[in-house]
């Protein structure tokens, strides 16, 4: 199999993060009303919560230079990868 492409999707709700940070979540991925993919980022992020992890389908990676991304805006998306670890996590 190829390996998985980094998509750029836009978010389907607000998200804040730490200004400065790389942050990656765990998250799933949407339709909406118009049948227009969307990521979703889970309520759930703490190391400890397996859940919500164990229902997520991709990664999430939001942009560093901002604390708060509006909805809409476009983020990169990351599959759990079925031949390698993605392309944001260090080798």
């Amino acid at each position: 199999m190829a390996p998985e492409p980094v998509r750029r999707l836009p978010l389907a709700a607000a998200c804040d993060t730490r200004a400065g940070l790389h942050a990656a979540f765990h998250g799933t991925l949407r339709c909406d009303s118009e049948g227009r993919l969307q990521a979703c980022v889970a309520d759930a992020q703490a190391s400890f919560r397996l859940l919500p992890f164990s229902q997520s389908s991709a990664w999430i990676t939001l942009p560093e230079d901002t604390a708060r991304i509006q909805a809409g805006a476009l983020v990169q998306v990351h599959g759990h990868s079925h031949l390698r670890p993605p392309s944001w996590m260090p080798a």
